[in-house]
C-alpha cells in the first residue's frame, strides 16, 4: 500500500530512484522532471513498479472487485511530452494494456496507433476514440487479441456473428486471467458479473441472439473452462454435448447445475464431471437417484473419494464402497457412517501391517 510521500527534493539520481521503485511507488514523485521526459528511464522504472504492483495483486481476493481498485496509475507521471511519444506509448501497452489511457487525445484518436496497440493488448480499445470503437478492422484486431474487449467496443459488435466468433475464441483458454496481463487482471474485476458468480468472459457481452447461437457457445465453453456457459441462453441446458464440454475441466463439476434434470441423472455425464473433481461438486446438483445408486457410488469414489460425502447415508455404511473412498482420499473419512468405522480402521491397520512385512 502506498500510506505516504516523500519530501519534495528533487532526484535526478536514476539508481537511487530505481532502487526506491522497488519498496514504494511515492518514490517516483521525487524524480527530476528530466527523468519523467527520459523514456528509457520511464520503461524502466514502470517495469519495476508494474513488478511491485503485480506482486501484491497476485495475493487479493480475485473476486472481490474492491480489492483490485487502483486509482493512481504510475505512467501520469510521465512528461506530457512521452504522452504524445508513440514509440514510447507503444512500449508501455506491451507491458500494460491501460498505459494508452494517459496518450495524447490526438493519438486515440489515431487510426494507425490504436491498430498497433490493440495487437499488443486487445482491451487497451476501451480508451481509443468512440470513433476507432466503431471501427470494424480495429474491432476484430483487438477481439482477436483479447476476447474481453467485446466488452468496450460499438454495442453493434456484439450482435457481429464474426466479431463475436472470433471474441470467444480468444478467451482465456489457456490461463486463468485473459491475456496474462495486468490489464486484463484489472479488467477482470471490473466486468465481473456478481449475479452468477463467474469470471468474465467474451459471450456475456454477445448480444442475445448469439448467446442463443449454438456454435458461438459451444466455443465460448470449451475456451473458458466452461464458465461461459452460465451467460448462454437457457436452451442449452438440454444439449448433452455442450454440457459435457462445460463440466470437463478441472474442477468445474459444478456447471452440471445448470443442466436440465434429464442430464443431472445421466450417470456417464455425471462420472466424467467428477473425473477431475477433487471436490466432488457435480454431485451436489446430481439427481439423487444417482447419490443412491451402489454400483454409481462405487464407481464414484475410484474416481473421487470425497464423492461418498454425497452418497445416500443407507451407502455410507457400505463396507466396501466406504473403503475405496478412503483409499482413494483418506479426507473421506469424514463421511464414513460410524458403524462402519471400526471396520475402516481395522482395514486401514491390516494394509499397514501387510506394507511393513
Amino acid at each position: 500500500m502506498r500510506s505516504h510521500k516523500y519530501n519534495n527534493t528533487k532526484i535526478t539520481n536514476r539508481k537511487k530512484i530505481l532502487d526506491s521503485l522497488k519498496v514504494d511507488s511515492w518514490a517516483f514523485e521525487n524524480a527530476d522532471n528530466t527523468l519523467k521526459a527520459d523514456p528509457e528511464f520511464m520503461l524502466e522504472a514502470f517495469k519495476i513498479d508494474m513488478s511491485r504492483e503485480q506482486h501484491d495483486y497476485d495475493y487479493r481476493d480475485p473476486y472481490d472487485p474492491s480489492s483490485a481498485d487502483r486509482k493512481e496509475f504510475f505512467l501520469e507521471y510521465a512528461d506530457k511530452t512521452l504522452k504524445s511519444n508513440r514509440k514510447f506509448l507503444l512500449e508501455a501497452t506491451r507491458l500494460w494494456g491501460i498505459s494508452i489511457m494517459c496518450a495524447d487525445k490526438s493519438l486515440k484518436a489515431d487510426r494507425e496507433f490504436i491498430m498497433e496497440a490493440v495487437k499488443l493488448s486487445g482491451t487497451a480499445i476501451e480508451y481509443a476514440d468512440d470513433n476507432l470503437k466503431a471501427n470494424r478492422e480495429i474491432v476484430l484486431e483487438a477481439v482477436k487479441c483479447d476476447g474481453l474487449a467485446l466488452a468496450f467496443v460499438d454495442d453493434s459488435f456484439r450482435a457481429d456473428r464474426e466479431v463475436v466468433l472470433e471474441a470467444v475464441k480468444q478467451d482465456y483458454s489457456n490461463q486463468y486471467y485473459p491475456n496474462s496481463s495486468f490489464l486484463s487482471m484489472i479488467a477482470f474485476d471490473q466486468l465481473f458479473d456478481s449475479s452468477v458468480n463467474q469470471p468474465p468472459c467474451a459471450l456475456q457481452f454477445a448480444d442475445d441472439t448469439l448467446k442463443a447461437d449454438r456454435e458461438v457457445v459451444l466455443e465460448a465453453v470449451k475456451n473458458t473452462y466452461g464458465s461461459a456457459f452460465f451467460f448462454a441462453a437457457n436452451i442449452f441446458s438440454a444439449d448433452r454435448e455442450i454440457i459435457l464440454e462445460a463440466v470437463k475441466p478441472k474442477n468445474c463439476g459444478s456447471t452440471l447445475q445448470m443442466a436440465n434434470d434429464k442430464l443431472k441423472a445421466d450417470p456417464e455425464l455425471v462420472l466424467e464431471a467428477l473425473k477431475d473433481d477433487a471436490y466432488a461438486q457435480a454431485l451436489i446438483y446430481a439427481d439423487d437417484s444417482l447419490k443412491a445408486n451402489r454400483e454409481f457410488m462405487l464407481r464414484a469414489v475410484k474416481l473421487t473419494g470425497t464423492a461418498l460425502e454425497y452418497a445416500d447415508d443407507s451407502l455410507k455404511a457400505d463396507r466396501e464402497l466406504v473403503l475405496e473412498a478412503v483409499k482413494n482420499d483418506a479426507y473421506a473419512l469424514r463421511f464414513v457412517a460410524r458403524e462402519a468405522h471400526q471396520f475402516i480402521s481395522d482395514e486401514l491397520r491390516s494394509h499397514d501391517s501387510k506394507y511393513k512385512e
